[in-house]
């Protein structure tokens, strides 16, 4: 389970998000989702990347996060994604899910307009502000359009309401760099969003992960986050291969938009929730769903995952 010293760092998995076929939020997935991640020592964080966030009304984003709160009963934080185009929109999210009892809130800039770096640091300064707690920079620049340099992250890391960084561009250099600057920085935490550098990333330091494929094998997750701690570079290595074929499974050959459609129809597979999206996003064509549904048998991915079948 996750410590009380884990609180900002550990597998932090970015939830998919369940929806019915008529598009309505299944809340009884949400809590099924829930407790498979704590019971392998996770974290839930609702309205990533992976959560389709930019696709659910502000009421529907609301009954998600009340139900993962509700479901994660005080066994391990619950992280919170609010970004917007609006800055008043997110301030809003980001208040409501503290009182409601979220342990942190997680933003990227917003995207259309390119911004310099003076811009974006008065952006996460306003905004962290004004939330009413603990924020993380998240650096996405596939989805944004835009990177955050390095040094806008230096900068950042004064704010007393900004904990860390959630780090998904791919520059390996950079990233090396900044966990560096993490690691002697005291309250600033470092987490990877790069699948296949999550091993490197912990074994240089990185706080924590937060890796998609998470949703299907937390406790490998875990189990590799614990190894990378005590400096087991063998055991990183064995997972990080494991995992990686995981990950390939929906997201080789795929653009993002449909990895996170692939990602469902192996979560239902599981037993987990059904594999409907939001638009714009699409379901796969009937070859494409067999297809990972054969790649799910062979690498026996219902044992790895350790979900509870009824």
């Amino acid at each position: 389970m996750t410590t009380p010293e884990e609180s900002c760092g550990g597998v932090v998995v970015p939830m998919a998000t369940p929806v019915t076929a008529d598009g309505r939020v299944d809340l009884t997935a949400i809590d099924r989702i829930v407790n498979h991640l704590v019971e392998h020592g996770c974290v839930p964080f609702v309205l990533g990347t992976t959560g389709e966030a930019t696709s659910y009304t502000l009421p529907q984003k609301r009954d998600i996060i009340h139900q993962a709160i509700l479901s994660s009963a005080g066994r391990a934080p619950v992280y919170v994604g609010i970004a917007s185009n609006c800055l008043e929109e997110s301030v809003d999210l980001a208040q409501e899910s503290f009182l409601k009892g979220a342990d942190y809130v997680v933003a990227h800039l917003p995207f259309y307009y390119p911004l310099t770096p003076a811009q974006m640091i008065a952006y996460f300064d306003r905004l962290a502000n004004r939330v009413g707690g603990r924020l993380l920079v998240y650096n996405i620049p596939a989805t944004t359009g835009i990177a955050i340099p390095e040094e806008v992250v230096y900068e950042l890391s004064a704010h007393p309401g900004i904990v860390g960084v959630k780090d998904s561009e791919r520059d390996l250099a950079k990233q090396e760099r900044i966990i560096a600057f993490c690691k002697r920085t005291d309250g600033f935490c470092h987490f990877t969003g790069w699948g296949t550098q999550i091993g490197h990333s912990l074994l240089l330091g990185s706080d924590g992960l937060v890796p998609s494929s998470g949703n299907l094998v937390p406790g490998m997750y875990r189990t590799q986050y614990d190894a990378a701690k005590r400096g087991d570079r063998e055991e990183v290595a064995r997972l990080q291969s494991v995992c990686d074929q995981v990950s390939e499974v929906y997201q080789k050959g795929r653009l993002l938009s449909e990895s996170l459609a692939a990602l469902k129809v192996i979560m239902q597979e599981l037993g987990m929730c059904g594999e409907h999206v939001l638009p714009p996003l699409t379901q796969l064509s009937d070859a494409d769903r067999a297809a990972i549904r054969e790649q799910t048998e062979a690498l026996d991915l219902v044992r790895l995952s350790g979900v509870r079948r009824a």
